[in-house]
């Protein structure tokens, strides 16, 4: 079925499949001089059914508008999403805007969403055709990204707060080309390792971006495509990171601290861009970031750990997608997050729009998110795992009780895979456990963390925790 929106005072239709009645399903016909068909359902355009937009607006209005063929917004027409509105399009269809509005504008918590439903697709911005943007994930868009060559971009709503991610693997996530000088605030690129670029700016045009306070592990200009060198990456909202967290494995009751046995043997490069023995699927905590080290650099070091921070409405909207920073670092014996000085706290650009909740992963401990938002303190986001089990989502089922008294807790061990969760199956067993039993190194198995896998790996960690996973929000 194709549709076709035309508002024009000559025309004035909305049709649908030939054979059907002038008539959309919110009762507009022809005749009706309202210049927006607002949806009040799903709409579905399957088997190559097409949306042309030739005068007036279609107004997802917070639902979902689905489609395998190609959609067209021409000179006069608006395809317009808004809170919650979802755009879900086909494997190798395409939204092409000649002169008219692409307008997808969500707000905090609730935002606009294009998508697929399969494969990649298409966005083109054309010449005369102007894209406004705000509050919106953009995903799964085929390279150049959302390409804007000779397109306008509204530069009161400038991809402020969008989050761009799940792009081709050979191309970027978002593409401009135009004479215009746009100033992007508050952009995310939460995900590294699939796209090449975040943003590629061609030689073409005069033009030049300013990106103000992005945020994501796959900002910055080590992930641009510039040749003309007309981004420009700033900051001026930097924030510190207090986090505590304690693990279970190497947890000393006699010290209320953790163990530093492999402290010696720590890898001088972050250790989670790899999937690990055992896993069929890619673990939440997998990031290829370049953090490294010449030299362990402080000898209570516990292990390396990653952070993230997530924007989010709340805890349970706290997923994958609303990452605004990721970053390894080191684990003390007092459970104190350090950056890779040993000693200096992490710090990270402050996007305002939601609340911010920290989520911590290890190799082979479950990785916890907090169940309250962090609180800024004098320039720092402070948050302690360990003083409540309260204070992770999920509770007493997603850390464990360590010490009575003073009462502390931490994560969970034993996921020797690195699948978010202690098998049942016995998959951390047979598949790793048994594989590394009687080496020692930095090994997955090795739930204490003192240097070596052995049997009380398996019945002090393992055993006790089967049936547990992470509480993380994926």
């Amino acid at each position: 079925m194709d549709v076709i929106v035309d508002k024009s005072p000559v025309d004035n239709m909305i049709l649908c499949d030939p054979d059907q009645s002038m008539a959309n399903k919110n009762g507009q016909k022809d005749g009706d001089n309202t210049p927006t068909v607002n949806m009040m359902s799903d709409l579905q355009l399957w088997n190559g059914g097409e949306l042309t937009i030739n005068e007036g607006t279609l107004a997802v209005n917070g639902n979902s508008l689905f489609g395998d063929g190609n959609f067209e917004v021409n000179t006069g027409g608006t395809l317009s999403l808004t809170s919650n509105s979802t755009l879900k399009m086909g494997d190798g269809s395409e939204l092409k805007v000649y002169g008219g509005l692409l307008e997808t504008i969500g707000t905090p918590g609730n935002m606009a969403h294009i998508t697929h439903y399969s494969g990649f697709y298409d966005i083109d911005i054309n010449f005369g055709g102007t894209i406004s943007a705000e509050y919106t994930i953009f995903e799964y868009i085929n390279h150049p990204g959302a390409d804007n060559a000779t397109g306008i971009v509204d530069t009161t709503h400038s991809f402020h707060y969008c989050t761009f991610l799940n792009g081709s693997d050979i191309g970027s996530l978002l593409s401009i080309s135009n004479d215009q000088i746009l100033t992007f605030n508050y952009v995310n690129f939460p995900q590294m390792g699939v796209s090449e670029n975040n943003i590629h700016r061609p030689l073409l045009g005069l033009g030049e971006i300013n990106m103000v306070n992005a945020t994501g592990c796959f900002q910055g200009e080590d992930f641009e495509y510039d040749p003309s060198n007309k981004i420009n990456w700033t900051y001026t909202n930097s924030r510190n990171l207090d986090i505590t967290v304690l693990l279970e494995g190497p947890f000393n009751n006699s010290t209320n601290e953790m163990n530093t046995d492999i402290n010696s043997i720590l890898p001088l490069n972050q250790p989670f861009d790899y999937t690990p023995l055992g896993n069929y699927y890619t673990p939440q905590w997998l990031f290829p970031g370049s953090q490294s080290v010449v030299a362990i650099p402080n000898p209570e070091i516990v292990d390396w750990i990653l952070v993230e921070l997530r924007n989010a409405w709340d805890v349970n909207s706290a997923e994958y997608s609303t990452a605004i920073f990721t970053h390894a670092a080191f684990l003390t014996k007092t459970g104190q997050i350090v950056d890779l000085d040993g000693v200096s706290p992490l710090t990270f650009t402050y996007s305002p729009a939601f609340s911010l909740y920290a989520v911590v992963w290890h190799r082979n401990h479950l990785g916890v998110i907090s169940a309250n938002p962090l609180v800024e303190d004098n320039g720092t986001f402070v948050y302690d795992f360990s003083s409540s089990a309260d204070q992770a989502y999920g509770g007493t089922d997603a850390q464990k009780m360590l010490s009575a008294s003073p009462e502390k807790w931490g994560m969970v061990s034993g996921d020797a895979n690195g699948d978010s969760y202690i098998d049942i199956d016995n998959s951390d067993k047979i598949l790793v456990w048994n594989i590394l039993v009687g080496e020692n190194g930095y090994l997955e198995a090795d739930f204490d963390l003192d240097g070596e896998v052995d049997n009380q790996d398996k019945n002090e960690y393992w055993l006790p925790n089967l049936g547990t996973g992470t509480f993380v929000p994926y």
